[in-house]
Formats: structure tokens, sequence, C-alpha cells
């Protein structure tokens, strides 16, 4: 299945980039595989350079569940992962890409970050 990703450099709240993202019949960015991971990072370096940013995907940390869980904004159970580190205590998640080190950190839900947003590609 084809995708389409779109970068978006205002600095919003996790909460508030899934918002916009459904606004327009997308979803924060899901990650299923290390292929998709490849990709994305590509459009981020290519959108942002070299600096070193966090960027909002759609991964959260659904805790009032039982069991508690990670998930994607699009309904998925998390199964491919890239932690950064053990410290998942955050309950939002973003990528990084540094010149060194490639992965997801948990973050505050309230931080302000840039997004990333996707949905199917039309097929013809």
């Amino acid at each position: 299945m084809n995708y389409c990703y779109k970068y978006f450099s205002t600095y919003l709240s996790w909460s508030n980039s899934s918002s916009l993202c459904k606004n327009q019949g997308a979803q924060l960015l899901a990650i299923h595989n290390a292929t998709q991971e490849s990709y994305i990072e590509t459009i981020y370096k290519s959108q942002i350079g070299m600096q070193d940013s966090l960027v909002w995907i759609g991964l959260r940390y659904f805790k009032l569940e039982n069991p508690s869980y990670w998930g994607w904004s699009d309904g998925t159970l998390l199964g491919y992962a890239k932690w950064l580190s053990d410290d998942n205590y955050n309950e939002c998640g973003a990528i990084q890409v540094l010149r060194n080190q490639n992965g997801w950190k948990s973050v505050s839900c309230d931080a302000k970050l840039p997004y990333i947003c996707y949905q199917k590609a039309v097929e013809f």
C-alpha cells in the first residue's frame, strides 16, 4: 500500500498536530516497518537538513487502558519500534534523525514540535 506524507514546520502539541492531520483527512505518521522508517528519515532530512530536531509521529501511550500499551493514532498497535533509549516515561512519541543515530523518543504531549501527517495514496 502506498502513502502520501507531508511535513509541517509549525510547532504544535501532539493533540493539536493530530487534530490538524485529521482535519485534512490524514493521521499523524504511523511507522510499521524499517523500510517505511528509512523512507521517512529521507523525507525528514530533506525538509530540515542536518539540524537535530524532534518531529511528532502518531505514537501514543494509552496508560488508562488495561493493560496499558503504546499504539498509533491510526488505531494500530505498536509492532515495529526504534526507540533511542529506554526512557519511555512520557506519553507521546517523536522521531529524531541525528547525524550519528536515528530513532524515536518519548516526549511530553504538551511539547510543541513540527509534525508529519500521512494518508493512503489515491490509486488509479
